[in-house]
């Protein structure tokens, strides 16, 4: 359920920035911060990969979907990239929440979050730890590319300010 609403709503922010709100994002935001250029760039040339990173990011949900939306980029990509990142996540919180007996226990400290996942077999935390330890490489070769990529977006626009 909880996923299928997190879908449900990332289709609609998807449709709102796209259609109504694409323009005025792009000739405001866009054109002022070149590190966002950038970032459309980034993913123009290394596509899905990064759309998943930008899903996993720890930013608000409102400036990922209308952020992405306000891209050219394929509203399918990104959604699919939302349902492929979302998935683990969705998994995690669900596993924690059940193994909880109320708020109140994890709130006020009851549970250490060793506890909320209960009795996980080692191999459950070794491809945890696998998928952790992939997902940082990851991002790390992402990041040396998108500076490679970002200087290529300033040097583009200190050419056109000289023209």
């Amino acid at each position: 359920v909880s996923v299928a609403g997190k879908q449900i709503g990332t289709v609609l922010s998807l449709i709102l920035g796209r259609f109504f709100l694409k323009d005025m994002i792009q000739s405001k935001i866009l054109k002022r911060y070149p590190k966002l250029a950038a970032l459309e760039l980034a993913v123009k040339q290394e596509g899905f990969f990064v759309i998943i990173m930008i899903r996993c990011a720890y930013l608000p949900m409102l400036i990922k979907n209308y952020g992405l939306a306000c891209l050219d980029i394929p509203l399918f990509d990104i959604w699919f990239a939302s349902v492929f990142a979302c998935t683990p996540f969705a998994a995690m919180w669900t596993a924690m929440g059940a193994s909880a007996t109320n708020l109140a226990d994890i709130f006020e400290g009851k549970l250490a979050p060793r506890d909320l996942l209960g009795d996980l077999p080692w191999q459950a935390a070794a491809a945890g730890g696998i998928a952790v330890l992939g997902a940082a490489v990851a991002f790390l070769k992402f990041m040396r590319r998108f500076k490679v990529i970002l200087a290529e977006v300033e040097r583009e626009a200190e050419a056109r300010k000289t023209q």
